[in-house]
């Protein structure tokens, strides 16, 4: 079986644990989420940090990020651009709920870019991940691309507990993250220290 194959597979298999999901149980999942969001330490410190906005399966992280922006926080969402897979990052200048909706139905701010640099912390979605920090996106390569132009930020990995997997195909075009946070915890992904942050069962 090959890698796109072994992922189509896990796509499939993880879509169908998140549409299982009913809308109240994403949004209790969503709330315990958004608490570990907030005691993270790697985000503790974090000036300028690129989030993201969520989609009806992903982990509803508004609160969150609109609480950064209230702290005097830059916040840094990604837009999508013409050439396929790339994306240009943009400063949130509003409330989350007031985000107009761009391409692929991503809701997207308006205004400027903000060049790829001094960015402290970058939260990225995902449909899977695994304990080495290996991730499975939709297949377009934004995130990846996007990664590997940008430096010296901590990035972290966003999802619920169900999109965790034991073991994630990885290319070399594919960009590892450093730490998934769930509503469990926060899971540090080193290949010689693979536990949970303030969970010593894992």
């Amino acid at each position: 079986m090959t890698p796109d194959q072994q992922k189509s597979m896990i796509r499939n298999r993880v879509f169908s644990r998140l549409q299982e999901l009913s809308k109240d149980h994403r949004e209790a999942l969503s709330h315990l989420l958004a608490q570990e969001l907030l005691s993270c330490e790697a985000l503790r410190n974090a000036e300028t940090i690129l989030a993201f906005a969520p989609l009806a399966t992903e982990p509803m992280i508004d609160p969150v990020i609109d609480s950064w922006r209230s702290e005097g926080r830059k916040v840094l969402l990604p837009r999508t651009l013409d050439q396929p897979g790339m994306m240009e990052l943009v400063p949130l200048e509003c409330l989350m709920g007031e985000l107009p909706v761009g391409a692929f139905g991503i809701r997207t701010p308006p205004g400027a870019s903000h060049p790829n640099d001094g960015i402290d912390a970058i939260l990225v979605p995902g449909i899977a991940f695994d304990r080495l920090g290996r991730r499975l996106g939709h297949g377009g390569g934004y995130y990846d691309r996007l990664l590997a132009e940008t430096r010296g930020a901590v990035i972290l990995g966003v999802g619920f507990e169900c999109q965790l997997e034991s073991e994630i195909p990885e290319e070399a075009h594919d960009r590892r993250v450093q730490e998934v946070v769930t509503e469990q915890g926060i899971m540090g992904c080193r290949d010689d220290q693979p536990g949970r942050a303030g969970d010593s069962s894992r």
